[in-house]
């Protein structure tokens, strides 16, 4: 072919390319990426003949990911969990001294599964404070202080359909006037209540309200990759309990910013090979329960109420312990004023199909926190 001849055929394939970039771009497909990359990388080199050597590599190399991408997409499609994908705004959370919490402001969350159907759309609506906004909440009357997890934060669902905001409505339809607080977080565990208790705003208020599963052991004892820069607690020789930084990072982090990538079963791939998660022990427990007492020891002293929520964990969970739901259930009971058993037919672990966002996510819908605050 003519030097001409190279030149337009060049152009049509960097247009249809480019063409491509942009639709995976718009359906965060990261095989389309790839494809549109390789054709953009193959009308440069047919442009330029001198570097037609490294362009053919490089058009080889990704269209060998794009193959791979596919293949690892139809042999991962009955993973249970591999079939859906949570989209932050930008600029949603930061590490603060809680570690990964939601930044101030009003935050669009979006979750798709395996088809690009939309499981939920919702918005989070942040206060100042870096925490949760709960509409309506009366300034009247006694308050009651939240600290859990994404369970309770409310992970999915409107602000008007968390457990707090169910709480509040339903003690004001029986005649009280109670303001709650909203001190949960998705990926926070008691760790990050007893930071939250020792300091600021969490010192008011008549009840302090935890929920908590067993599984938020491993994350006080900075089992997971995702605790980096939460607070670090660790007991002392005499068995008292004290802070010691924070969580270290123990993986490089991945580009989880970018969403055409976290759509991407490489990239995924990648990210559970650098996943450092070690089982759960005997003394992660012991932490874990002692940071629960911490709170107790808090409230009592402030002279306010401490009433846990608790939800039972997979007894898999504690295969490398000595210990069970039931025992550290028993431990709770002494520990606080009140336990309330909070799950919904059966073990958090499986849910009924009717209170879960999704067959593929646990994560509690309208109607289960509305159940569950009545």
């Amino acid at each position: 072919m003519s030097a001409q001849t190279n030149n337009v055929l060049a152009i049509l394939i960097l247009v249809v390319g480019l063409a491509v970039l942009v639709t995976s771009a718009l359906f965060d497909n990261f095989a389309c990426a790839l494809i549109g990359g390789a054709a953009c990388t193959a009308a440069i080199g047919l442009y330029v003949p001198a570097i037609a050597t490294p362009s053919l590599m490089t058009v080889s190399m990704l269209v060998a990911l794009a193959i791979a991408e596919v293949g690892l997409f139809w042999m991962a499609g009955d993973v249970a969990d591999s079939g859906l994908v949570r989209d932050y705004s930008p600029g949603y959370a930061s590490i603060t001294g809680l570690g990964q919490s939601p930044n101030p402001g009003h935050h669009q969350v979006r979750m798709t599964d395996e088809n690009g159907q939309v499981v939920y759309d919702v918005t989070y609506s942040i206060g100042q404070d870096g925490f949760r906004v709960t509409p309506g909440t009366s300034e009247d009357g006694g308050r009651v202080n939240f600290y859990g997890c994404s369970i309770l934060y409310g992970e999915g669902v409107k602000d008007d359909e968390t457990l707090p905001y169910f709480v509040s409505t339903a003690t004001s339809d029986a005649g009280q006037r109670v303001a709650v607080k909203n001190f949960a977080a998705s990926g926070f565990g008691v760790h990050q209540a007893v930071k939250i208790l020792r300091v600021g705003e969490a010192r008011q208020g008549d009840v302090n309200v935890l929920l908590t599963v067993p599984w938020h052991a491993s994350r006080s004892a900075c089992i997971h990759d995702w605790t980096v820069g939460a607070p670090r607690f660790q007991r002392s020789a005499g068995g008292e309990l004290e802070e010691a930084g924070v969580c270290p990072a123990r993986a490089p982090p991945l580009p989880l910013d970018i969403p055409v990538l976290r759509h991407s079963k490489i990239y995924q791939t990648v990210a559970n090979a650098l996943a450092t998660d070690r089982p759960i022990m005997d003394e992660d427990i012991e932490l874990y329960l002692a940071l629960v007492s911490e709170m107790s020891q808090l409230s009592k002293a402030r002279g306010q109420w401490f009433v846990v929520g608790f939800l039972p964990a997979d007894e898999r969970y504690f295969a490398d312990t000595q210990y069970s739901n039931e025992r550290i259930r028993q431990s709770l009971v002494k520990q606080a004023d009140a336990v309330i058993d909070l799950g919904l037919e059966g073990a958090e672990a499986a849910p009924s199909t009717q209170y879960p966002l999704h067959e593929l996510d646990g994560h509690p819908n309208r109607l289960a926190n509305q159940v569950r605050a009545t």
